[in-house]
């Protein structure tokens, strides 16, 4: 009886199976002259075809647009113009909105998602340069109890430790901030001049106290700070 159940389990397993589920997508590419239209209609019409679609479509949807527009938009030259677009849109919208100042580039559109994929594409060597050090002293110290400033989150920890973990915690974000400021020279050429381009359209639209909000929303709410919290996701 043994060896039969033996034998019969021994089948059981030589028969096992693997089940895969596969997806198959097929893109046809055309012959580059097939596409001169929609690339004319693209390169003229971005801010037309931005304010259709924002209503209409998800927040992934409107990420993987952003991404596409920059890319295209700066192969042929034209970024710098549909980013400028966008964001005196955002500030218009300010001017005329009450209590809207604080969330400028806050919202998730095709406007910020737009500038954080430029962000991304032209501020890689800068991240590098500027947040490599404190991000690596983090990296060191993954220990929980090492950072934690909360007596709540981690109990076992005395008085004595939450204050130097608060020092500690002060020190990092100090040497961070100032790893950021000591890093201008390496500061993109590409950033300098659309910061440079919003700051006289927010002066010819009197709304100049609007641009250092518009700059750190963008730099940091869209590229330092994330750098900071995911730095993987910035080959960091």
């Amino acid at each position: 009886v043994n060896e039969q159940l033996s034998s019969s389990k021994q089948k059981e397993s030589n028969n096992m199976t693997i089940r895969m589920k596969m997806k198959l997508i097929k893109i046809l590419v055309l012959p580059l002259e097939k596409y001169k239209h929609f690339a004319d209609l693209l390169t003229q019409r971005y801010f037309q075809i931005c304010r259709v679609l924002e209503p209409n479509i998800m927040t992934s949807q409107k990420d993987d647009i952003g991404k596409s527009l920059v890319l295209f938009l700066h192969n042929v030259g034209k970024v710098k113009e549909y980013l400028t677009s966008l964001a005196l849109e955002k500030v218009s919208e300010c001017q005329f909105t009450d209590n809207t100042e604080q969330l400028l580039f806050r919202d998730n559109s095709i406007a910020t998602k737009s500038v954080e994929a430029y962000l991304k594409l032209v501020g890689k060597k800068y991240l590098e340069y500027s947040l490599y050090q404190p991000v690596r002293e983090l990296c060191m110290n993954p220990d929980a109890s090492v950072w934690e400033v909360d007596p709540q989150r981690l109990p076992g920890l005395t008085t004595s430790e939450i204050q130097l973990n608060q020092e500690r915690l002060v020190q990092i974000t100090q040497r961070t901030f100032n790893s950021i400021t000591e890093s201008v020279s390496a500061f993109p050429q590409e950033l300098r001049e659309l910061f440079a381009t919003w700051r006289a359209k927010c002066i010819q639209m009197n709304a100049i106290h609007l641009h250092s909000r518009l700059v750190c929303s963008s730099l940091f709410l869209r590229l330092i700070c994330p750098a900071i919290l995911s730095p993987s996701l910035f080959d960091l």
